[in-house]
């Protein structure tokens, strides 16, 4: 689970990283160059889109980092899953154990018994 998980969040970042490339680029380029870009200076335009840029960048960052916070969540969910079967099985175990010890026990004491009354009945045959 632990090399899954670790992969799992490799990926992600990697896909993540991967997609904030191609939107960073794909902003930039929306931005415009040359005399486009002074006369949208000029006429003010400029620095509305370069907020609605900025805005578009944060969203993506929120975004990014809720996929990452859903991905850690479900693993944690997965790991505390496993570490309950686990104390689970290892109370059964010992549960099972403590029934092993017991029954060996009755066993022991029901030979020492057997020896005994053999013993007895032993002892009343040479007596006869």
């Amino acid at each position: 689970m632990t090399a899954r998980h670790r992969t799992d969040r490799n990926e992600l970042d990697q896909r993540l990283q991967d997609r904030w490339l191609q939107e960073t680029s794909t902003r930039a380029a929306s931005l415009p160059k040359g005399l486009k870009a002074l006369w949208f200076r000029l006429t003010g335009q400029y620095g509305k889109m370069k907020a609605r840029i900025e805005n578009e960048a944060e969203e993506c960052k929120r975004r990014d980092q809720a996929e990452t916070q859903r991905l850690i969540d479900r693993q944690l969910s997965e790991r505390m899953q496993l570490q309950h079967d686990i104390r689970l099985n290892r109370h059964r175990h010992s549960l099972a154990s403590k029934r092993i010890f017991r029954i060996e026990k009755e066993i022991s004491v029901s030979h020492s018994e057997i020896r005994r009354v053999n013993a007895r009945k032993k002892q009343a045959r040479l007596i006869r």
